[in-house]
């Protein structure tokens, strides 16, 4: 393949790798900025998020794991440069955008959602909406670490226990443990 398809391709599956592992909500990873939503620390990324640039309100910040971090890094050294080459027209988040198009152009939350239904639908016969990796990690959590179901609040960036249908089924899950 080409460079740039190259690129795009690596673009799309970090995309879903940060998703899966992050589970942001889809518009916090369309406005993302480097340098001010995503700072290298050390070995690391830090990803953070103003209170108004939350759906609660909150300010959110997190630290990426070194294994999501070298891929981050490898898409900026290597991937995004041949995506942000395209731009014909450069746009006020020309040097910041953490996402291109094919085109050069920042890529918007409709564009994101698109690539995430079509690449998970190829690869696994199965479309997954963006918002769908939330509720795994949700899932994932109650059914795994029942007894730390009340990390979901602040995994999904939650003002308060919104989730509590996970809860009681945590508690069921845990008691069951138990009685086995």
């Amino acid at each position: 393949t080409t460079p740039h398809k190259r690129a795009v391709l690596y673009r799309d599956g970090l995309i879903i790798v940060f998703m899966a592992l992050a589970v942001p909500r889809l518009h916090t990873v369309s406005v993302m900025r480097l340098g001010q939503h995503l700072v290298r620390q050390g070995n690391v990324f830090r990803v953070a998020w103003s209170a108004a640039e939350m759906k609660e309100d909150r300010a959110h910040e997190a630290v990426l794991g070194p294994e999501l971090s070298d891929l981050l890094q490898r898409y900026l050294d290597e991937f995004r440069p041949v995506l942000a080459a395209k731009s014909r027209t450069p746009s006020p988040h020309a040097n910041t955008a953490d996402w291109f198009n094919k085109r050069g152009g920042a890529l918007s939350s409709t564009s994101i959602y698109e690539l995430i239904v079509e690449r998970t639908g190829a690869a696994f016969d199965e479309s997954m909406f963006p918002h769908a990796f939330r509720h795994s990690a949700a899932t994932t959590l109650m059914l795994e670490r029942p007894d730390l179901i009340k990390l979901v609040t602040p995994l999904l960036q939650h003002r308060d226990s919104s989730s509590r249908e996970l809860y009681v089924l945590a508690d069921h899950v845990e008691a069951g443990h138990r009685y086995g």
